[in-house]
């Protein structure tokens, strides 16, 4: 991948900088402009005299079988059509350095030698010249190159083009004898064996031999004859010999030490925890008076820090590593009476080999003798809290023809809801006679989104004393949602009566109107609630909440004006049960927090003659159960008449 850069625009600002680290050579730039080009063409003169050895014999504006002509049958210049092959040659020319090839000889790797163009090699079309203009170094791992194309034939030279060569990770000075870290490997001397190799922190000595024991070799670099000079599996460090070739360059025994590997862990006694595995004994319902030395490690947890800070679980290592790791006569209680505390001897087997010695196999002994189990009880709360996180069974329920906020009414009546969605098959862990109970349950709705939140805990009544497990919340989903759409049923119609109760309302319309009778005419808001009895707003539905006996009532607040519906009727027909509202009378409730309407303007519809439309814009603002939209607005509009005549209007 190449980029081509302005040279000029480059010089000017420094933009050359080195790019990807991990490519042998990386050819860099950006898109250029042209640089004024040269264009030499004598074939044309302006001396009517000149192109002929004899002078003017064909001269002096006469044409014949071997004379020439200046002009075409069209009496067009030539000059014009010579402009136009150069242009196009000089595209030609541009596209093909851009396009052009640059690759550095691999079998170099200094910069002194990145500083020779003879060490580039090119995909070079044999019409055109390649021209250097300069080949300057940026850092000690990169250089520049600006460049230009000639053909030679036309005597037409490309736009300068700047490409940069980088080749860090595989020059030379990265194989020095430098400390470096690489992928967490620590190397005293040559960083990129831990590239070249693939090493990183998680293997462990084993496998990072493994991987060392084989020849290797990547672009321009090969490293032979590599052996395992020393290591040592319980501190992670391995120390190795080998030879290097970069390109034609060779060289040998050289040293590097590679510390960061896994270690095998030389437990320290002091740092060990001991525990119950309190998860299995509450499963099958045990304490540690049933546990004996046969089955002791079953239900065991001993953990130790190793030396990256982080905790082990050791009878889990002792599995899955056998050979490293093993306890030599399994766990035991010190007392099986009082089983308080733990003897047992830990073995650690590792490998290591010192430099010019043989491979040994090391075994470590840790004895461990009186070790104190901590936290021996196991506390209802605790078996509780297991079973809230682990033995509660959510049940399939279809949500799909309802609205969640239709739960709403049966948690206010019987404070319970958790048990439609949850089976607690655990409910008679203790006896029958005591249950655990779902309790403290808590329903938050979101009829927007169409989901509900039910939160509860576990309670156990022991001997008269309550005792609750952790909180748990729960996600059900799957309801319909409360739009838009569904919410244009409601609707705004005027009292058969309002003209009465509102005709200077509508007479100070018409007077209004009067004063600038055009389509255009609009009143305000403003306007409205100062010459409305109504104002600019109304509420029409509200929750209300009875103190006494905790229970919620949708209101209905009538206007004397203006009568709400749904689904073509009164909203009265539509209230169930007090609070659940039915617009299609199908079981198909939902509950809202409020609803009401703001007047937003008044503008103007059909006019015939003297007969005036009036149009009372109005906002039907919801308050739902969401926590995402709680309120969504609904525009409607009412219409009503004037005469702009007296009479008319009578």
């Amino acid at each position: 991948m190449f980029y081509v850069y302005n040279y000029l625009t480059i010089k000017k600002r420094g933009l050359i900088m080195k790019k990807n680290e991990k490519l042998l050579v990386v050819l860099s730039g950006l898109a250029s402009t042209l640089i004024p080009v040269s264009i030499l063409s004598a074939r044309c003169s302006n001396n009517p005299n000149s192109g002929s050895e004899n002078g003017g014999e064909n001269s002096g504006g006469n044409s014949g079988e071997n004379g020439n002509s200046n002009q075409d049958d069209n009496g067009n210049s030539n000059e014009q059509t010579e402009e136009e092959r150069i242009k196009e040659k000089t595209r030609e020319i541009n596209e093909a350095a851009q396009k052009l090839v640059i690759k550095f000889d691999k079998t170099k790797n200094t910069i002194e030698e990145a500083l020779k163009i003879e060490n580039y090699h090119f995909n070079l079309d044999a019409k055109y010249k390649f021209e250097k203009i300069s080949l300057t170094k940026i850092d000690e791992d990169s250089v520049s190159l600006v460049f230009r194309l000639k053909d030679e034939e036309n005597n037409i030279f490309s736009e300068n083009l700047v490409k940069s060569f980088d080749f860090k990770l595989y020059s030379n000075s990265q194989w020095t004898e430098k400390h470096s870290v690489v992928n967490g490997i620590t190397t005293d001397k040559y960083g990129n064996l831990v590239h070249l190799y693939e090493l990183d922190s998680q293997m462990d000595v084993r496998k990072a031999i493994e991987k060392l024991m084989s020849e290797k070799q990547k672009d321009n670099i090969s490293v032979s004859n590599l052996t395992i000079e020393s290591y040592d599996e319980s501190t992670g460090t391995i120390s190795i010999k080998f030879d290097y070739q970069i390109g034609e360059q060779t060289f040998t025994n050289k040293h590097s030490s590679l510390s960061g590997f896994k270690k095998v862990e030389i437990t320290n006694k002091v740092l060990l925890t001991i525990s119950l595995n309190k998860n299995k004994l509450i499963e099958e319902k045990k304490d540690i008076n049933q546990l004996n030395n046969a089955n002791l490690m079953d239900y065991l947890t001993i953990n130790f820090l190793n030396s990256n800070g982080e905790s082990v679980d050791l009878i889990k290592l002792t599995k899955e590593n056998p050979g490293l790791y093993s306890f030599e006569y399994g766990v035991r209680f010190s007392d099986e009476q009082t089983k308080e505390n733990v003897n047992f001897v830990l073995n650690i087997n590792y490998k290591k080999k010192e430099l010019n010695q043989k491979e040994q196999q090391v075994t470590a002994k840790v004895d461990v003798i009186r070790k104190q189990i901590k936290d021996r009880e196991i506390t209802k709360k605790e078996i509780l809290d297991y079973i809230i996180d682990n033995k509660l069974t959510k049940k399939e329920v279809d949500n799909s023809t309802k609205f969640a906020s239709s739960l709403l009414y049966l948690f206010r009546n019987t404070k319970k809801i958790v048990d439609n969605y949850v089976d607690n098959f655990e409910e008679n862990y203790f006896s029958a006679s005591e249950k655990i109970e779902l309790a403290n349950q808590n329903l938050t709705i979101d009829d927007y989104a169409g989901n509900a939140k039910i939160s509860f805990n576990l309670k156990y009544n022991d001997n008269g004393k309550e005792i609750n497990s952790k909180g748990k919340t729960i996600s059900v989903n799957g309801f319909k949602k409360l739009t838009n759409e569904y919410l244009k049923n409601f609707d705004l119609i005027f009292h058969q009566s309002w003209e009465k109760s509102s005709k200077s309302f509508i007479n100070k319309v018409r007077q209004e109107y009067l004063k600038n009778p055009s389509q255009n005419f609009s009143l305000d808001s403003n306007w409205i609630k100062n010459n409305w009895s109504i104002g600019d707003s109304f509420v029409f539905l509200r929750m209300t909440q009875n103190q006494y006996n905790n229970t919620e009532t949708l209101e209905y607040r009538k206007n004397p004006i203006l009568q709400l519906n749904a689904n073509g009727k009164s909203i009265e027909g539509c209230i169930r049960e007090g609070s659940k509202i039915d617009i299609f009378n199908n079981g198909d409730d939902f509950e809202i927090n409020s609803l009401n309407v703001t007047f937003e303007s008044i503008s103007i519809g059909n006019v015939n003659e003297n007969r005036v439309e009036f149009l009372i814009n109005t906002n039907l603002e919801v308050s739902i159960h969401s926590s995402q939209q709680q309120v969504i607005k609904i525009p409607k509009t009412v219409s009503w008449f004037f005469y702009t005549d007296k009479e008319s209007s009578q």
